[in-house]
């Protein structure tokens, strides 16, 4: 999400939910949203990323291995190459393990 400040939790109708900073575009503020607004793709693959990277997170997790089941679904055809490198990025320092379904995906990654 271009323009990505910040995301904290904070209560709303008594459940913890994400709030998402983001600067506006040519404009000097920022604008705020919750997860409910969010596609599920998009959290979706915001969810894919944060396993992904979680050991890259000032060294506090130690995740040796990230099962990841369908990592294209929910997201437009031309994001999902965008996720097979952030896989192949984080298999650096991670196991990733993924099933899928998609051709695409695995001709993608030959």
């Amino acid at each position: 999400m271009p323009g990505l400040e910040s995301i904290r939790a904070e209560e709303f109708l008594g459940v913890d939910s994400a709030v998402f900073r983001q600067k506006m575009a040519n404009e000097a503020g920022y604008s705020e949203f919750r997860a409910l607004q969010l596609s599920d793709g998009t959290l979706r693959a915001l969810a894919v990323l944060v396993a992904l990277f979680q050991g890259r997170l000032g060294g506090k997790s130690e995740t040796s291995m990230v099962g990841i089941e369908e990592p294209e679904v929910g997201l437009h055809p031309a994001a999902a190459s965008i996720m097979l490198s952030a896989m192949l990025d984080a298999s650096i320092t991670t196991q990733v393990l993924a099933t899928t379904h998609s051709a695409d995906m695995l001709h993608t990654g030959d």
